[in-house]
This record gives C-alpha cells, sequence and structure tokens, in this order.
C-alpha cells in the first residue's frame, strides 16, 4: 500500500460528492461452545470523514435457527465502537449477529468451532486482488456514489485456492482494511462467490499504515487471539512483509507462508509469483 494512497479517503471526503451512505462494520468473533465471546462494532455515517455515531445506545443480538435473541445492550463511544461480553452457543456452527442503533444495523457472523481445527489465512487486498490499489480505486468509486458490482479485481485463480483451502477447513481473511469496509468487504466476497469464512478486520482506521507497528501489529494480535482459543494453522497467503512478519509470529511454517508478488520468496516463503497455481 503507498503512503500517497492513505491521502486518498480525507481528499475525497472534503469533496461535495462525499458518500452519507452508513458505513458501519463489525469483524466475525470466533468462540469455542460455551466459550466468551467479545464481539464488537463500529457505527459510522461517512467513509472519509470518519463521522462516528457517537453515543447511542446499541442492541446485540444473535440469531439461533430463526429467531433473534438480545446477547446485550451498550452504547458507541466517541468513536462509534461498541463492544459486546456473552457467552457462545453450546453447539458448533456458524451465528448471524447484528447490532441495532438507532435502526441502522452492522453484521458479522459468530463462527463456533470445537477441536483442533487448522485454519488457513487469507489477505485480501494485494493476494486475492491484484494490488492494494484496486481497494482505494473501489473506496473512491463508493465515495463517489458509483460503484462497481464487482470490486476491486480478484487476482488469477484466487477464488479456486480459497474454495481448495476451505474444502479443507475453515477459512479466515484476514485484511488490513479499516473497520468501515466490513459491508462492502462482505458483498464483494459474496458476489465473486468466495467461500464463506471467517472476515476479520482492523481494530482502528490507524491500523490500516502499512507498516509492522499498525498494519503487521493488528494482523498478529488478532492471530495471537486464535491462537489463544487453541487453534491452528494449515497454511497463510499474503504480498506484503507486513504479512511475512506477521504469520512468522504466530510460528507458521515458513513451507506453508505462501507469498503473492514482488515479496513471494522473502525470508524463506514460498514464492507464488503473480497467480495462485491452478490446483
Amino acid at each position: 500500500m503507498r503512503p500517497s494512497m492513505l491521502l486518498l479517503p480525507a481528499l475525497l471526503a472534503s469533496t461535495p460528492f462525499a458518500s452519507r451512505t452508513p458505513y458501519h462494520g463489525a469483524s466475525d468473533p470466533v468462540a469455542r461452545p460455551n466459550g466468551a465471546v467479545l464481539a464488537e462494532a463500529w457505527f459510522s455515517n461517512s467513509a472519509g470523514l470518519q463521522k462516528a455515531l457517537e453515543h447511542a445506545p446499541v442492541t446485540i443480538e444473535l440469531k439461533r435457527g430463526d429467531s433473534w435473541e438480545t446477547t446485550g445492550v451498550g452504547r458507541t463511544d466517541g468513536e462509534g465502537r461498541v463492544a459486546a461480553a456473552f457467552n457462545a452457543p453450546p453447539t458448533p456452527g456458524r451465528y448471524p449477529l447484528r447490532w441495532t442503533a438507532e435502526g441502522q444495523t452492522a453484521e458479522a457472523t459468530l463462527h463456533v468451532l470445537a477441536g483442533d481445527v487448522p485454519l488457513t489465512i487469507f489477505d485480501i487486498d494485494g493476494t486475492l486482488t491484484t494490488s492494494d490499489s484496486e481497494n482505494f480505486k473501489d473506496y473512491a468509486r463508493r465515495l463517489l456514489r458509483n460503484p462497481k458490482a464487482d470490486g476491486p479485481k480478484l487476482r488469477q485463480g484466487a477464488v479456486a485456492a480459497v474454495r481448495r483451502a476451505a474444502a479443507q477447513g475453515p477459512v479466515v481473511y484476514l485484511s488490513g482494511r479499516a473497520p468501515w469496509l466490513g459491508r462492502p468487504t462482505r458483498e464483494w466476497l459474496a458476489f465473486h462467490q468466495l467461500p464463506e469464512g471467517i472476515l476479520i478486520l482492523m481494530p482502528e482506521a490507524r491500523d490500516i499504515l502499512p507498516t509492522d507497528g499498525r498494519v503487521g501489529r493488528a494482523k498478529t494480535e488478532r492471530l495471537q487471539a486464535l491462537k489463544a482459543l487453541g487453534f491452528s494453522f494449515r497454511a497463510a497467503y499474503g504480498n506484503a512483509r507486513t504479512d511475512i512478519h506477521a504469520y512468522a509470529a504466530l510460528g507458521i511454517d515458513k513451507a506453508k507462508t505462501f507469498i503473492l508478488g514482488k515479496h513471494g520468496g522473502e525470508e524463506g516463503t514460498v514464492k507464488l509469483g503473480e497467480a495462485f497455481p491452478a490446483e
């Protein structure tokens, strides 16, 4: 991600074309059966200026079968963030989650996993997409209210690669995107029929900075939380040095760390070139 691209959101938001569409988002929490869950969501009414929905009452609900049940209530802070703690259901599975504030919602999925379940990690931008800049192009189109249905361009072989991984176990989409891009990211994954997986976004907007101290640290912490629950990692895919360092910090085997693009092969990782292998 080029530093100059980081200025784009603020520049676009200062124009009269800035979108007022809510950009509420949430990462997917992961838990063990009956285990503790800490679920977070962010409420923002504009992506560029980060006009947070401040100090608003929020209801948190979990769907079991055909019924929604309230798991807690909260209030957004000055940054539009709200967190809720509750216990996961006893049965493994995927459970829709929603946070509602002032008639608006943020959505996610609670993944309840049992046993030693190896996870496969995929970065999104520059890994599943052709470059980091594709996300910013899509972001700009959304701010100008002219998004493309297919969103950022997919890297060749990406869908097939994720489907192969999903056939062996759960997939984690570990994205360096800011929390307000949660809904567009879910729409993009669904549009391209990528397997349903665990979507993890950055905890704060500043964590999208492409450094080990920001996105690298945030990704490492997200992975450490999964490791603390007893999960192992089957393989990890990325494109940046921050990906390499985050995966290494978790002890993921370098022979199972696959890097696309110009950093492929660095620090003992497996070089994939500019496309995923056909099989």
